[in-house]
């Protein structure tokens, strides 16, 4: 018998990209006891939640599958989910970084602000960082995780499209040298009702992995968002040639500049001189 898994992620490929938030939601109340292997496995258009705490003071924070626990997220502003973990789920299983990681993460957030800043200049961004485990690597701050993974999230929603990506990276230091395994993905989604109904949604993702020298702890954040910034323009460059470079093609196929009675009369022409 095949999967259910299987199966649901084949169908999604084959239904509308811009509706695929509403898809997964239909297939997870299908099938519950797959609800969160579905959720994990699609890419799905980044969530807005809001951080109620005295410390959030309201504030946005990006939500995704690697902040989630159960229907609660965690917020990078406070370290605190929203909303908040219910007495079954209780706190002990859910995961926040350590205390040096979680400088890092709060580092690393204000510095991609700024990237969100100079790119994108409104939208969301949001950092968050875990542990691998629980080796450590002397630095000039001391004893630091080792081994760690995170996720670099921009969104920024516009008259008639939403941008989402997501860097999911993974690092590992041996003495001043780190390895950085990065795996990017933009979900792009333009819509026009202005003449006819025109949707292009879909997304494209990349890998790339390198390593690296660094100094000190924080040099993971510079390191990070170099890679960062190539994989997006690498991104941003090849949906500029699918998205509206085939589009363009296409509409040069199927919509011609010279008149049909031109067009004939040029036909009739080659055949009367054949």
């Amino acid at each position: 018998m095949a999967d259910p898994v299987s199966l649901s992620l084949d169908l999604l490929r084959r239904l509308p990209p811009a509706d695929v938030a509403t898809h997964v939601r239909q297939l997870s109340d299908a099938l519950p006891e797959h609800a969160d292997e579905l959720a994990s496995s699609v890419d799905q258009p980044l969530r807005v939640g809001i951080d109620g705490s005295a410390e959030g003071a309201g504030r946005e924070f990006l939500c995704c599958d690697y902040n989630r626990d159960g229907g609660s997220w965690r917020s990078w502003i406070s370290n605190a989910y929203y909303p908040a973990l219910s007495d079954a789920q209780g706190t002990e299983g859910a995961v926040y970084p350590s205390s040096r990681l979680r400088e890092l993460e709060l580092r690393a957030n204000d510095a991609f602000d700024t990237y969100r800043q100079l790119y994108y200049d409104a939208g969301l961004t949001s950092t968050y960082m875990w542990d691998l485990d629980g080796e450590t690597v002397s630095m000039p701050e001391g004893d630091v995780p080792a081994n760690f993974a995170g996720v670099v999230l921009f969104k920024k929603d516009v008259d008639h499209g939403t941008w989402d990506s997501l860097h999911v990276f993974e690092v590992a230091t041996a003495g001043k040298t780190a390895h950085y395994k990065l795996n990017s993905t933009v979900m792009l989604t333009l819509s026009s009702r202005a003449q006819g109904s025109v949707d292009l949604s879909g997304s494209l993702s990349r890998e790339s992995d390198e390593r690296l020298r660094v100094s000190d702890f924080a040099g993971h954040i510079a390191n990070l968002g170099r890679l960062v910034e190539e994989a997006e323009g690498r991104i941003r460059n090849q949906l500029q040639e699918v998205y509206f470079g085939k589009t363009r093609d296409v509409v040069g196929l199927v919509r011609s500049h010279a008149s049909l009675a031109a067009t004939r009369e040029a036909a009739r022409s080659v055949r009367r001189h054949m």
